[in-house]
């Protein structure tokens, strides 16, 4: 749905005093015909702190091995925005009806009909949103490093973005096995 989108971003944007940090790298996702094929990852940095897109390449690497698991359109891009609390505080609220901070929210655009497009050719999955308080927090809670999380919630937003859920137990069980083959792989718990 094109309209809780629309308005996320323009929220963020709204905060004018904050950073703005606007940064595009590619992973490959596969090979067609001898030439490789790229996706698109656009990183913002809302959250007024630093130090965010060094992370960069761990998302490539990430989608890179989700490649392997799932189907990602070989023309698809993406977005991650850093926020702080208090902006996916009032995401939460007002796009998920959850009056608190919550650790991601992803906004996919491939449910509607509508055809979104972030580059010449490539189609929009949509836009990941990390709070980077949580990250912090759920790092000491878990007792793992910043890069896990950060690494963690990337890729539980993108397995949103491809239609992964955890509503239902037998949804919970597949996504969930899909991040830990994903990740643990490529960055130790």
């Amino acid at each position: 749905m094109l309209y809780p989108v629309t308005n996320a971003l323009r929220f963020l944007f709204e905060f004018a005093w904050f950073t703005f940090r606007l940064q595009t790298d590619y992973a490959i996702i596969g090979y067609e015909n001898g030439l490789v094929i790229y996706m698109e990852i656009t990183i913002v940095n809302q959250s007024g702190e630093k130090n965010w897109n060094r992370y960069r390449h761990d998302f490539e690497m990430i989608v890179e091995r989700a490649v392997q698991f799932v189907n990602i359109d070989p023309e698809a891009c993406l977005s991650v925005i850093f926020v702080n609390e208090e902006q996916i505080h009032e995401m939460n609220r007002d796009y998920r009806n959850i009056d608190r901070p919550t650790d991601v929210i992803s906004f996919a655009l491939h449910d509607t009909q509508d055809d979104y497009e972030c580059g010449e050719e490539e189609e929009q999955l949509g836009d990941i949103f990390i709070n980077v308080a949580a990250i912090r927090s759920q790092a000491a809670d878990y007792g793992h490093s910043l890069r896990r999380e950060v690494c963690f919630l990337f890729t539980h937003g993108l397995l949103h973005l491809l239609g992964y859920d955890h509503m239902h137990k037998d949804e919970e069980k597949i996504m969930f096995q899909l991040q830990d083959e994903i990740l643990d792989a490529l960055v130790k718990r």
